[in-house]
């Protein structure tokens, strides 16, 4: 009975789905089968399978902050009541410390705005949904109205695999 329960995820086509949601983060689950991933990693473990075939390449999130192509604001958004660590890609960056600088504005203050939004988009997200769409308004020159900016939020593993993070996006990026 076991190897059957296992031979079905393993010729599964897996269409993985996060499940409990950003604060409660706990793993990813087939909508097609319906397991859980990490049952199917040990399960290939067992039979000597690595879980999504072998690894080519690997880019961590943390090369990407090293390379700039993440900005890493965890420091900030703890103070806003994030408890995970969260990180804007170069685009959204650009948007945040914008050169040159709208006058009487900074780039804590644009990020701090970024960030209140973001918080009470997740608020109105459905339970355990892994991304939110938002669009804070900045002013994007100098002499003109504050402007909606589209962009998503993503919540997912880190690094390690468990623990989750934040990436905030424009739309088109992933």
């Amino acid at each position: 009975m076991e190897t059957q329960e296992r031979a079905r995820p393993m010729n599964c086509q897996h269409d993985w789905k996060y499940y409990d949601g950003c604060l409660g983060y706990e793993s990813f689950v087939c909508r097609l089968c319906g397991v859980d991933i990490n049952d199917l990693d040990a399960a290939k473990k067992d039979q000597g399978i690595a879980p999504f075939g072998e690894l080519i390449h690997s880019y961590s999130r943390a090369q990407a902050i090293e390379d700039g192509v993440l900005v890493d604001l965890s420091a900030l958004s703890r103070e806003a009541g994030f408890n995970m660590p969260l990180a804007v890609t170069s685009g959204v960056w650009a948007i945040i410390a914008p050169e040159p600088m709208p006058s009487c504005q900074d780039w804590r203050g644009r990020a701090w705005d970024l960030l209140t939004i973001l918080n009470l988009a997740i608020r109105r997200a459905a339970p355990g949904a892994d991304r939110v769409d938002f669009a804070p308004l900045f002013v994007l020159k100098t002499g003109r109205p504050p402007e909606p900016v589209p962009m998503w939020a993503h919540c997912g593993p880190g690094d390690d695999g468990a623990a989750p993070v934040i990436t905030i996006m424009l739309p088109g990026e992933d």
